[in-house]
């Protein structure tokens, strides 16, 4: 990822007094199949991750408890996708954030990890 790009992750970290762990491009992220970047809130979550897989799982608007809810995206592709999530991917694993118009929530949950 760009400098400007890592700096900004290493920011909210920092922010939040958490070792940053920023993934690596090919790294795979969850994105809801009804994903739009201007349907706010945007929520997302960071699981324990392993080879390949980054544990971060994203959506807009309202959950919804269904099969498939998540495609699989490499994180190189995110840009594209929704760059206003960028600078938060770099919380490590248990971290979520929300985000809406004029709002940003960052939090610990112990129950993702």
């Amino acid at each position: 990822m760009e400098n400007k790009l890592i700096n900004s992750q290493i920011r909210i970290c920092e922010e939040n007094n958490v070792v940053p762990d920023i993934p690596l491009l090919t790294d795979k992220i969850g994105i809801s199949k009804i994903f739009k970047a201007d349907n706010y809130p945007i929520h997302g979550l960071r699981h324990t991750h392993s080879s390949g897989e980054s544990g971060w799982y994203v959506w807009s608007g309202e959950y919804e408890e269904i099969e498939d809810f998540f495609s699989p995206y490499h994180l190189l592709h995110i840009p594209d996708k929704c760059k206003i999530i960028l600078p938060y991917l770099g919380l490590p694993s248990g971290w979520r954030f929300l985000l809406a118009p004029s709002h940003e929530d960052i939090w610990f949950d112990d129950k993702l990890i």
